[in-house]
């Protein structure tokens, strides 16, 4: 799915199109990919040859997850307390700090985790949250770098919390105080 997601996204946008959807991995990917490192500002990626058993690693746990959550919202059935709210902005934030993480893709890695966070709040009844033309030095930027390197999706869920909370304000006696 992620690699779908990067393909539309990227089409016609890269400069060959090998980057696109393909991992940075050592066999497995084109001969632009082969041995690709990435670092962003301070931050750096996961290796290249350790990418494909990441993102295998990424996909097990959330999958495992989902599951979990699944059932807490079936369960609930609508009746949602902050403590479930607080589980999905909890997933969207893991889910979007391990692919930053990880940094799969040559390029576009912080718009595919934040379709991985949409993807989250969309499964369990919100719409999208916007992020709005996000820029290194920008709070959205800041927190995604801190939450790469310091192995904590706790700096990035917060901000989705806001970010939820001003894509509903009708909803504002389910938000946790900030």
């Amino acid at each position: 799915m992620a690699r779908v997601w990067h393909q539309e996204l990227f089409d016609n946008l890269v400069p060959h199109s090998d980057y696109l959807g393909k991992f940075r991995d050592v066999e497995k990917t084109s001969r632009c990919l082969n041995g690709y490192d990435v670092r962003v500002a301070d931050a750096v990626a996961v290796p290249h040859e350790s990418v494909l058993e990441e993102v295998d690693t990424f996909f097990e746990a959330f999958r495992s997850m989902v599951k979990v959550l699944d059932e807490i919202w079936r369960l609930r059935g609508g009746a949602y307390a902050v403590e479930d709210i607080d589980q999905v902005v909890g997933l969207a934030a893991w889910a979007h700090r391990e692919w930053v993480r990880i940094h799969p893709f040559a390029n576009g890695n912080g718009r595919t985790a934040r379709l991985w966070a949409n993807y989250v709040f969309c499964r369990y009844d919100f719409g999208p949250v916007v992020i709005l033309r996000p820029r290194p030095d920008q709070p959205y930027g800041k927190l995604s770098r801190i939450s790469m390197k310091s192995a904590n999706h706790e700096p990035i869920k917060g901000l989705f919390w806001a970010l939820l909370a001003k894509s509903y304000p009708e909803s504002a006696d389910i938000m946790p105080p900030f």
